[in-house]
């Protein structure tokens, strides 16, 4: 009976969290942001009763038990780049100081466990959590041909200031 209430109570939460998101977005005149970039933990089988779900990443096929909350929303990057490193172009974000605090506790604690970036709801990019993630600075791979990351990123760092005006306007 239990795991019952708790599964209505966490949909009822993501209704509120949906409406959260999209009344600021419809109220205040501004366009709703072209991306929402949430990332999430993947799910290790061990925690009984916590929701999860299924994602895909699309290039590796690679199948994640994610969990339903995430852990970091569009409304905690204050900024968004590429990144070249030695394997590749990635993305790297930054985080406000608050996120940074939180991303530290989530990194710390869940350490051999994946961060799973999703665009709009789709899983597109996944990093292993090595150690803890300090300043509120993190990059991540992305499962998308590189020319097709350096279209995006103008659109993605739209949606960041986007969000960040609606943030500053309420």
């Amino acid at each position: 009976m239990k795991a019952l209430h708790y599964r209505i109570f966490t949909r009822v939460l993501k209704i509120i969290g949906i409406f959260a998101i999209v009344i600021p977005f419809n109220g205040c005149g501004e366009d709703p942001p072209e991306y929402v970039m949430r990332f999430y933990i993947s799910a290790d089988g061990k925690d009984y009763g916590r929701l999860v779900f299924k994602a895909r990443l699309p290039i590796s096929q690679t199948e994640l038990d994610v969990y339903e909350q995430p852990v970091i929303m569009e409304g905690d990057i204050v900024d968004v780049q590429l990144a070249r490193v030695e394997m590749g172009l990635g993305l790297y974000f930054q985080l406000s100081d608050i996120s940074a605090r939180q991303l530290y506790r989530v990194s710390v604690a869940n350490q051999g466990r994946y961060l799973i970036l999703f665009f709009n709801g789709v899983a597109v990019g996944a990093r292993l959590i090595e150690g803890a993630l300090e300043r509120g600075q993190l990059f991540t791979f992305v499962e998308m041909k590189e020319k097709d990351i350096e279209e995006i990123l103008p659109k993605l760092q739209e949606s960041v200031m986007r969000v960040q005006k609606i943030k500053a306007d309420q």
